[in-house]
């Protein structure tokens, strides 16, 4: 395996498009490739292949996919799920923005991919400068194990300010907290206690070659139980491990078992919206998958008076509810 250079780093989603035009007026000056590359912090590659446009400084030829009104709501979201607690990558973003074109009846973005392009992303943060790409601060696994005080503290004053603002501190009823779980189809035996030195030890088991399923189960703060949905892996739901699920369940699959936003979306339509009291506004608390939210199941909750928000990934040992 070819080892990465030590000190050298991607420049990639790093440069703006104000950097780029620098770095190229640079070389157009004299300056070299490189040099220019590495003073205005730029892909050489990507730089190579500018250096060939007769007009750096011309608006582009054809408008943006999305017009400024529907842009502006794509930041409201952004910032809204940041100030939640779902940090956005730039792939997240692509995807929600080709998701809420096609919502639109809106062609331009990659049918195959389900994603705006990379273009175009640069482009939209251009036009935005409200937005900044950021690498997150790191939970390293000594900070996690010992659950750095501060830091949970930091998560449940947010958790605290968001209730109270919504008027929904002493209301349980309207706190609600979803999860997902990992289990197996068929038991696991623990080890058993038997004489010494004797063989054959028996247990009862299942001779059947088990499969993983993902269950995401809500409860709210009266720990009344709201209907799961059941993932399994593979292209078809299994019929024959249907039978024993709790009543009004919800089954799908995917290629890992592992719940995605497609998922998600119909636990949240079929389940989670039709069994909500009347009394709004409603507050759901999830881990911290942003995968699991499409510009589908934004709307609906924003429709719906439904605010989410993301705690970190400490429920092995310290919960939400």
């Amino acid at each position: 395996m070819a080892r990465k250079k030590k000190g050298v780093t991607s420049k990639q989603g790093q440069w703006s498009m104000a950097a780029m035009k620098n770095a190229i007026l640079a070389v157009r000056g004299g300056m070299a490739k490189k040099k220019a590359s590495v003073l205005y912090n730029v892909p050489r590659s990507t730089l190579r292949g500018r250096l060939n446009m007769e007009d750096i400084t011309a608006p582009p030829t054809k408008p943006p996919i999305l017009n400024r009104t529907q842009e502006n709501i794509l930041i409201g979201y952004i910032l809204k799920m940041e100030e939640r607690g779902f940090g956005l990558t730039v792939i997240d973003i692509r995807k929600l923005a080709y998701q809420m074109a096609n919502k639109l009846g809106i062609h331009g973005f990659s049918e195959e991919k389900k994603s705006a392009g990379y273009d175009w992303w640069i482009g939209f943060s251009e036009r935005h400068p409200i937005l900044s790409v950021r690498k997150p601060e790191g939970l390293s696994a000594a900070r996690s194990s010992m659950l750095n005080p501060s830091v949970v503290a930091t998560y449940f004053e947010k958790l605290g300010s968001v209730m109270e603002s919504l008027g929904v501190k002493d209301k349980p009823q309207q706190l609600f907290n979803a999860d997902e779980s990992g289990i197996s189809t068929v038991h696991n035996p623990e080890k058993i206690v038997g004489k010494r030195g004797k063989r054959g030890l028996y247990a009862k088991t299942s001779g059947e070659r088990g499969e993983n399923v993902t269950v995401l189960w809500c409860v709210n703060a009266e720990a009344r139980v709201l209907p799961p949905i059941i993932i399994f892996k593979g292209q078809r739901v299994s019929e024959a491990l249907k039978g024993n699920a709790p009543p009004g369940s919800e089954f799908g699959c995917s290629k890992s078992s592992f719940i995605d936003s497609d998922l998600f979306d119909k636990w949240f339509t079929n389940i989670f919206l039709k069994t909500l009291p009347p009394a709004r506004p409603v507050l759901l608390i999830l881990d911290g998958h942003s995968s699991y939210l499409n510009f589908d199941t934004l709307e609906k909750a924003k429709q719906n008076q439904i605010e989410m928000f993301c705690l970190p990934h400490i429920q092995h040992t310290g919960y939400s509810l």
